[in-house]
């Protein structure tokens, strides 16, 4: 699953028009996350898109971002150099626990610039509300054995859930109403509008 963005610049000098000088490339998975997204940059002279920079993420099959990276095209030697890299490891309720972030040195290799470690007083098991519940909120959901219990708080929305496996499992249009799902034991990935959470159905 893929779509393209592109950028419009306008001129201070004649032809006043609108030119096309650059594009990103988006590359989702299964559950709609960004795993690849790669910008060019036109050239005018000659009409050929330059490679710019690409930025990529792992996840985990939580859906969890374990890994990303930031890497620029190099003209000279024609490759593409990493410049940024972070990783992340999480606990067995999906809660972050470590992260580490990479930057580029001067003889451009990555070297370990910050980590942190986290800490919880109280663990986030998956079975409360994972997000907390606002008046901005699309949506509220909690769990109970065997189902998913949904609020949808604003207008017309599609909700899409997602299994562990990428397996799309619920695509339903909500007319801002309630709604019940019925689901096996798991971790699922709920989206409604631009929110996603992830909850876990005892």
């Amino acid at each position: 699953m893929t779509d393209t963005v592109t950028y419009y610049s306008w001129p201070y000098y004649e032809p006043y028009e609108w030119t096309i000088r650059s594009r990103e490339t988006h590359f989702y998975n299964s559950a709609k996350l960004d795993t690849l997204i790669k910008s060019e940059i036109l050239d005018s002279s000659n009409e050929k898109w330059i490679p710019a920079n690409l930025k990529g993420s792992v996840y985990d099959e939580s859906f969890n971002r374990v890994t990303s990276y930031m890497k620029t095209w190099n003209t000279s030697s024609g490759k593409w150099i990493e410049m940024e890299r972070d990783s992340a490891r999480y606990d067995e309720y999906n809660n972050l626990v470590y992260e580490v972030n990479y930057e580029v040195n001067n003889k451009y290799k990555l070297e370990r610039k910050n980590f942190h470690y986290y800490y919880y007083s109280r663990l986030n098991t998956g079975l409360e509300n994972i997000k907390e519940a606002t008046n901005e909120s699309l949506m509220r959901c909690w769990t109970e054995k065997g189902r998913l219990h949904l609020v949808n708080t604003r207008g017309a929305e599609f909700v899409s859930i997602y299994a562990l496996d990428g397996r799309l499992v619920v695509n339903r249009r909500l007319n801002q109403q309630d709604a019940s799902f019925e689901l096996p034991q798991g971790m699922y990935l709920v989206i409604l509008g631009p929110e996603r959470i992830k909850v876990l159905v005892p």
